[in-house]
Formats: C-alpha cells, sequence, structure tokens
C-alpha cells in the first residue's frame, strides 16, 4: 500500500518528490502552516525548501512548480479539491 497524503501540500510534496527526483529536505513548516495566496510565493518557497535559489530557478522548474501549486491549491477542479484534502494540517 503507497502513501496517502494527508494535506494538499502533502500532495505536491509527494508529487515533486516521487514523482519528479526533487529532494525537498529544507524546512517546510512555515509552508505547512500559513501558505502564501500567490502561486509565484509559493513556487519561491518549494524552491528554498529544496535548496534553491529562486532567482536562479530554471524556467522548466517553475513552470512544472507553478502547474503542480495550482492543480493541488488553487484550480478549484484541480486534484486538491478533488481529493477532500484539507490545505494544511489542523492546528
Amino acid at each position: 500500500m503507497g502513501y496517502r497524503p494527508t494535506t494538499r501540500i502533502d500532495g505536491i510534496f509527494h508529487d515533486l518528490v516521487v514523482r519528479y527526483g526533487w529532494g525537498m529536505h529544507g524546512d517546510s513548516s512555515a509552508l505547512q502552516t500559513t501558505p502564501p495566496d500567490d502561486i509565484g510565493e509559493f513556487v519561491d518557497a518549494l524552491l528554498i525548501i529544496d535548496g534553491r535559489d529562486p532567482a536562479y530557478a530554471s524556467r522548466t522548474d517553475r513552470r512544472l512548480l507553478a502547474t503542480l501549486v495550482k492543480d493541488w491549491v488553487f484550480d478549484p477542479a484541480g486534484r486538491g479539491a478533488r481529493s477532500g484534502l484539507p490545505l494544511t494540517a489542523p492546528p
């Protein structure tokens, strides 16, 4: 039996680590508790968690992250909405 995300943000991390091979070893606590309301800021936060400087991220990486973030967090018909999962864990 595979891993099942408990929040939409966990879903993003799962996709990045398992499907795309990203490391995501940085501190994600701020993102997990108070995620940004803007896709660009969300993408920057993910890049920082992965140990990258957002100013030097490739367009390809930024596009991938933006697509995942939109699908899991901002799209009312995306995977996040369809999953029924909360955005963050309850306090």
